[in-house]
């Protein structure tokens, strides 16, 4: 009998904590398909703000289920900023206005903090001692294609309606491909990739330059016999997309 109530026990705390999961994460998800129906987020961001800081660091117990919320609350804070300017730049992004688990963080924080890993400023290598916060909250293998699936141009946020984790390597892979058909350009004559400029900036997310052309050969942008490829990284893109 003992053994019966243990297992009872055992399944409903399993089963509490699943469906703990599973609401966090669904608070995220709201949140962006409200944006995309122009409902208002209010209630939707006192529950972020009001999520136990204890319970949030346990219900994101793996890289997927912190990809799938932290991209949901990235994108939808960053187009409700522009919506509000109209653009989103340095000190746009700097502003620590994003209150999650009774802290606050701005839009750098959650992509160079918790979706990536913080840098040093001289090294540009991964800080060896980060604050408490960000070694419970940021992901552990950090996945260049998220640096895709937040970017806010419209083809991108409206790709998908939100990010699930379950679903997650899939959807990360069908935003990629529509950002590479869309911002990067092979030209065959020249035997170079022009890619973004402020992509620069996240060439070991990527792989650096080897990682960059073999992504860009699977996604047949370019031709999988091209040799010594020079990539430019450059803003003109669109002109020569049409």
């Amino acid at each position: 009998m003992n053994n019966i109530y243990t297992l009872l026990i055992a399944g409903l705390i399993s089963f509490s904590s699943m469906a703990q999961q599973e609401s966090i994460i669904s608070v995220s998800q709201d949140m962006m398909t409200s944006l995309k129906m122009n409902q208002p987020l209010n209630e939707l961001e006192v529950k972020l703000a009001n999520i136990p800081y204890a319970k949030l660091v346990s219900a994101l117990n793996s890289d997927l289920k912190k990809q799938a919320f932290w991209t949901n609350v990235y994108i939808t804070y960053s187009q409700k900023l522009i919506f509000e300017t109209g653009t989103c730049e340095k000190s746009c992004r700097n502003k620590k206005i994003i209150t999650v688990g009774n802290k606050v963080f701005s839009l750098n924080d959650i992509l160079y903090k918790i979706l990536l890993h913080s840098k040093s400023k001289a090294t540009r290598v991964k800080k060896v001692f980060p604050s408490k916060w960000e070694r419970e909250l940021r992901i552990g293998y950090p996945d260049g294609r998220v640096l895709l699936a937040i970017d806010s141009h419209e083809q991108i946020v409206n790709a998908l309606t939100y990010y699930e984790p379950e679903n997650m390597d899939s959807q990360l892979n069908e935003v990629s491909l529509i950002f590479v058909n869309t911002f990067v350009h092979y030209d065959v004559e020249k035997n170079q990739v022009i890619i973004p400029s402020w992509l620069k900036n996240f060439k070991r997310e990527f792989g650096k330059k080897s990682g960059m052309i073999s992504g860009l050969k699977r996604a047949n942008v370019i031709p999988e016999n091209a040799n010594d490829v020079k990539v430019i990284y450059s803003d003109k893109i669109a002109t020569l997309k049409k």
